[in-house]
């Protein structure tokens, strides 16, 4: 238990501890399930993973994200690479991408 957690020795410290204000916990936003199309669940074996690579993602990219999948961020990532190389490799043509 952290010290904020201690159990009380008294029941002024009990009554006190249950008038305390504690901070509310920004409540975690989730896409709405009718909204969903993509869910990834369970946990990654990550034995299968390389290094960890430090990557930018665009900030429309996440709102796509939030908005309409749900998991773990590096899974929905891997996922949607994955998907997008298998898509390149499938169709053997060069793609250039300018930067905006």
């Amino acid at each position: 238990m952290s010290n904020d957690q201690k159990k009380p020795s008294t029941i002024e410290e009990f009554i006190e501890g249950a008038n305390k204000e504690t901070t509310a916990k920004k409540a975690r936003r989730r896409p709405s399930k009718e909204k969903l199309l993509l869910i990834i669940a369970g946990r990654a074996n990550m034995e299968s993973y390389g290094k960890p690579s430090l990557i930018y993602i665009r900030k429309d990219i996440q709102a796509d994200m939030d908005k309409y999948c749900s998991g773990s961020k590096q899974s929905l990532v891997n996922y949607l690479l994955r998907r997008g190389l298998d898509d390149l490799i499938k169709e053997g043509t060069l793609v250039v991408e300018e930067q905006e």
